[in-house]
């Protein structure tokens, strides 16, 4: 639908579209990241930024990606509780951002393996 263009976000349609799936997969992504971090026994984060930041400091993901990830945590805090705020942020996610989901999927992957 976007094909990585931020601008197509511009359309009403696409961009409640667009802000469902990102919050469903950033979700998804949080989701799996506590658990891996339960799973593993390595620790009880403080918050939902922080099982990404127990994955940069097991050495799951790399610190970088982290980083992005808890930017995307924002995002969702944002999509949720403050919508009027969303299109920036919701650009910079559709504009560069997107594979930090796969390379996130990935990483955990590889560490399960």
């Amino acid at each position: 639908m976007t094909r990585g263009d931020p601008e197509s976000i511009d359309d009403l349609d696409v961009e409640e579209i667009v802000v469902l799936n990102l919050q469903r997969a950033i979700k998804a992504t949080i989701d799996l990241a506590a658990h891996v971090t339960a799973g593993r026994r390595w620790g009880l984060p403080d918050s939902l930024r922080a099982h990404f930041r127990i994955l940069v400091d097991q050495r799951v993901i790399e610190p970088a990606l982290g980083v992005r990830l808890e930017g995307m945590v924002g995002f969702r805090n944002i999509a949720v509780h403050e919508y009027d705020r969303i299109n920036r942020a919701m650009k910079a996610i559709v504009g560069g951002h997107l594979t930090d989901l796969e390379a996130f999927s990935e990483a955990i992957k590889g560490s399960l393996a």
